[in-house]
């Protein structure tokens, strides 16, 4: 059964047709695939987003990555026990504990979890609020594989107690890691030509964006004012992208007129001056360097010359021409 949770757990609320939509499209890949019950040896059972009542066995492919999706039935019961791989959660609904051999850690809606290959631990729901859990399962050979990504891995595994959550800095940095999670879950389910690469791609972003964006405990939440620092750092990496406000307010969870205010008390500009500016003065290093005035037009984020030649004078007093000299 698909279920209102699911669809607001799994994409935007503002789409709740095209959730059911794309639950049913993407049964066909769910009833295909059998799973193992891990407590008592039954047959292969399913993988619906019916509730479960315990875990499940995890068919791992040879490229070493899949994901399962955990809907926790009220009665779900599970053993401590220990697994030949890692994972990566998001707990997109409910509450409960992550019990470890020295001891239980709370855990709620949208932490993040690390547990590494071999470590002990169960999930204990919350009485009422059952948890419904993502889970990324990947083996030690997919990360030495990448050796761009081993160290990454490395430094997220060191920088956080083994089990404890891991907490987005931000709203915005949240919705980025959560994005992540929903892709490869897409992906998986699609199975469309080249998934395993796409999937491959958006794990080492997600192992990344974790590293980099969260933090041991609980980010105080007396204000989404927070997220605003998530979007300015997006902004100043991305600022050649087409970025648009009302984006970036939905990934502050504020509205777009909110966003206005709280970045211009913060950067003492607009969101829109604050871009044009990054982006001529970027344009402007690129004209020196390259003397083409088109090539730097769009490779600073400008998609029509004669806005880009209008922005660029009134910022700079003068038109890009007279800096088409190169170094």
């Amino acid at each position: 059964m698909i279920s209102v949770t699911d669809c607001y757990s799994a994409f935007p609320s503002s789409d709740l047709y095209g959730c059911f939509w794309k639950r049913y499209r993407n049964m066909k890949f769910s009833a295909k695939e059998t799973i193992q019950s891990e407590s008592d040896g039954r047959g292969p059972v399913p993988t619906t987003t019916s509730r479960h009542q315990s875990p499940a066995d995890v068919a791992m492919p040879g490229w070493g990555l899949t994901l399962i999706e955990s809907h926790h039935a009220e009665t779900f019961h599970m053993e401590m026990g220990r697994w030949p791989f890692h994972k990566v959660c998001w707990i997109p609904v409910g509450r409960g504990l992550l019990e470890l051999t020295n001891g239980s850690v709370p855990i709620r809606r949208d932490d993040f979890l690390l547990l590494p290959s071999g470590t002990a631990h169960r999930f204990v729901d919350h009485p009422g609020e059952p948890l419904t859990l993502v889970i990324v399962c990947f083996t030690d050979g997919l990360i030495q594989k990448n050796a761009s990504l081993s160290p990454v891995f490395g430094a997220l595994r060191s920088s956080h107690p083994v089990g404890h959550p891991l907490r987005a800095a931000n709203a915005y940095h949240e919705s980025q890691i959560k994005d992540l999670f929903k892709l490869m879950l897409r992906e998986q389910g699609g199975e469309e030509t080249g998934y395993e690469a796409a999937n491959q791609a958006a794990f080492t972003q997600l192992i990344v964006r974790m590293l980099r964006s969260c933090a041991r405990e609980a980010i105080p939440t007396r204000a989404r004012e927070q997220a605003l620092e998530g979007a300015i750092q997006y902004m100043e990496e991305n600022f050649y992208k087409p970025i648009a406000l009302r984006q970036m307010a939905d990934r502050c969870g504020v509205t777009s007129r909110r966003f206005t205010d709280l970045f211009k008390q913060r950067m003492g500009t607009t969101f829109v001056d604050y871009l044009n500016r990054k982006r001529v003065a970027y344009a402007g290093e690129r004209i020196r360097e390259t003397g083409n005035i088109l090539y730097a037009c769009y490779e600073a984020g400008f998609q029509d010359l004669g806005y880009f030649y209008r922005v660029y004078r009134r910022y700079t007093g003068h038109t890009p021409g007279d800096r088409t000299t190169p170094n």
